[in-house]
């Protein structure tokens, strides 16, 4: 197998999300491969922010996963932090062409059954939307996600 020169890790800036950087960092040749962690904003805060300013979104997306990070201890030279302000879906299949991303490494929430149809799996339309491969980390033990009233009124587009 070829050294990879790119790994792009999407995070939600959760500690769960974290777990596919930790992959990417076990894959990637220390020396050659550039590891670019991929936090894409969130909209709705950004129109409303846009108003006033909006750096302060960013500052703020910034400090919670550089604060994340450390916390795990995961700071290292070689990660780049890109922040993006499409969807998770755009901000992902955008950075793969526009940095020739060779590899994805993400995790998945594990939605099943109702929830899922519902809500979809980022994960999932990753995999079937990307050029490249994906690799898809499912924490063990971690427990599939509840649907709740929040996820309804985003995926039905009710507020």
């Amino acid at each position: 197998m070829q050294h990879l020169k790119s790994i792009l890790v999407p995070t939600d800036l959760s500690a769960f999300s974290l777990e596919a950087l930790r992959y990417a960092q076990e894959i990637a040749d220390p020396s050659s491969t550039e590891i670019i962690l991929l936090h894409a904003l969130n909209r709705n805060e950004e129109i409303r922010m846009a108003r006033f300013q909006s750096d302060p979104l960013e500052l703020d997306a910034r400090k919670k996963l550089i604060h994340l990070l450390t916390r795990q201890g995961m700071i290292r030279r070689d990660l780049r932090i890109m922040l993006a302000s499409k969807s998770p879906l755009a901000s992902i299949l955008e950075a793969i062409e526009r940095l020739k991303i060779e590899l994805v490494v993400m995790t998945t929430h594990g939605r099943t059954g109702f929830s899922h149809a519902l809500a979809g799996s980022l994960a999932e339309q990753v995999v079937r939307l990307s050029p490249i491969p994906v690799l898809v980390v499912k924490v063990p033990g971690q427990e599939p996600t509840r649907l709740c009233e929040t996820d309804i009124q985003m995926n039905l587009h009710l507020n």
